[in-house]
């Protein structure tokens, strides 16, 4: 019995390493993790109608530039290590943006806040520094868990997708960096 489980956990690690070595299958991963994120958000939006919070739309967009930049990595074949380093700055802007939501859902929940403006609007009208320092100080739809997907909150689930994301580009970085 021990010999057959660590067969079976050998034969699983090296599957998952396996999308480290072979470029267009960690490209395949990152792609379609996102594309599921945010198929997910878009359901959850258009089927359902719930109104994202403006941390939920950050953390959309955040999920649609990486997909963007693994697109063009895929398409383009950019192998090099240095163009890794700009997912791993989205990686950790979500990971940032997703924490403070779930640290609006645990604190804030008996406060009544009013609804604040829509993301793209502060966009347009803002400069940049009070843009980024707005969508951080949220408002109470940020503070609202919404719905819960196998016992975890939607963000929790989005701050779990960017760790994923973090963890998967910094060791394909070492990779490379090794080789």
């Amino acid at each position: 019995l021990n010999i057959s489980l660590m067969y079976i956990v050998t034969f699983m690690i090296n599957k998952i390493l396996s999308f480290l070595y072979d470029d267009s299958k960690y490209n395949f991963l990152i792609i379609f993790v996102c594309l599921i994120a945010l198929s997910v958000s878009f359901y959850f939006e258009y089927y359902l109608g719930v109104a994202p919070c403006i941390l939920c739309v950050a953390q959309r967009t955040l999920f649609s530039i990486m997909l963007a930049v693994f697109l063009l990595r895929n398409i383009f074949s950019i192998q090099t290590k240095y163009f890794l380093l700009l997912p791993l700055f989205f990686g950790f802007l979500g990971l940032i943006a997703s924490g403070r939501q779930i640290y609006l859902q645990s604190t804030m929940t008996d406060q009544v806040l009013s609804c604040g403006p829509k993301f793209f609007d502060l966009f347009v009208n803002l400069p940049f520094t009070e843009f980024i320092s707005r969508i951080f100080q949220a408002d109470s739809s940020c503070s609202q868990p919404v719905y819960m997907i196998i016992g975890f909150q939607i963000s929790e689930w989005s701050a779990a997708i960017f760790l994923f994301f973090i963890f998967l580009i910094f060791f394909k970085f070492f990779y490379q960096f090794k080789n």
